[in-house]
């Protein structure tokens, strides 16, 4: 089933879905989102929609096998949602995929995928605005035990922000960017991360890490590509590469 978003919808809603504040959480499955964005090339011009799941500040909720196609956000979690689960989810959004900051608990996610869904068949808009290398896959705030499976994102980017610092590092098991775009940007945080795979073309414009702040640590990394930039600029922090 599929909740499909036209232009009429009201822009300052929350979200097109607002999950129960009710404990032991919300649950949603087995659904998808159907945005309408018009086939443009400029960013500031396109529809942004509210996102497509709001969990902002809902305890214990758990998503899982969801689709969003053409949004502007898909979910956003800001404020506490402590033991959170994000299951399977596919992504397409023009902002940000996933937004997750100040969760006081642990926080638990599954396999995430970012790609185009929804704007393939639209060139100019995917051309001019996903691929401008500013979509965000997923961002993370400040998180109190993030437990990420796996980040597959297609010339889109993971932000973790200057305020992901607690006690607990975030751990990261598999992390995938793939294409032009695709990049790890770390301003903060104590990050431990299994795998990193990065695939450049041969006309790359971006850095495959680029690392400012905070401490992290990457178990084995993998870049591949014909003649990228430097993979890897780290300004400031602490990153260390195990293989």
């Amino acid at each position: 089933s599929y909740f499909v978003i036209d232009t009429d919808f009201n822009l300052s809603a929350t979200g097109v879905i607002r999950l129960g504040t009710s404990e032991p959480g919300a649950e949603i499955y087995d659904v998808g989102f159907q945005f309408n964005q018009a086939n443009q090339g400029v960013r500031a011009s396109c529809t942004q929609y509210p996102p497509a799941i709001d969990g902002d500040a809902i305890p214990r909720f758990m998503v899982d096998r969801v689709r969003i196609e053409g949004a502007w956000d898909g979910i956003s979690v800001i404020g506490n949602s402590g033991g959170c689960r994000i299951g399977f989810i596919e992504v397409g959004a023009l902002n940000v995929g996933v937004d997750m900051d100040g969760s006081a608990d642990f926080v638990h996610t599954g396999e995430w995928h970012f790609w185009p869904f929804g704007f393939t068949n639209k060139s100019t808009l995917l051309n001019g605005v996903y691929y401008d290398n500013t979509t965000i896959g997923a961002r993370f705030g400040l998180m109190d035990g993030l437990n990420v499976g796996s980040v597959a994102m297609f010339r889109c980017y993971m932000h973790i922000k200057s305020n992901a610092t607690t006690g607990i590092p975030n751990t990261f098991k598999t992390i995938k960017c793939d294409g032009d775009g695709a990049r790890l940007l770390i301003e903060g945080g104590l990050n431990t991360i299994g795998s990193l795979y990065s695939t450049k073309s041969g006309a790359s414009t971006v850095n495959s890490i680029n690392c400012t702040s905070g401490a992290t640590t990457i178990a084995d990394y993998q870049q591949v590509g014909l003649n990228p930039l430097t993979d890897i600029v780290v300004a400031g922090g602490a990153l260390r590469i195990a293989g």
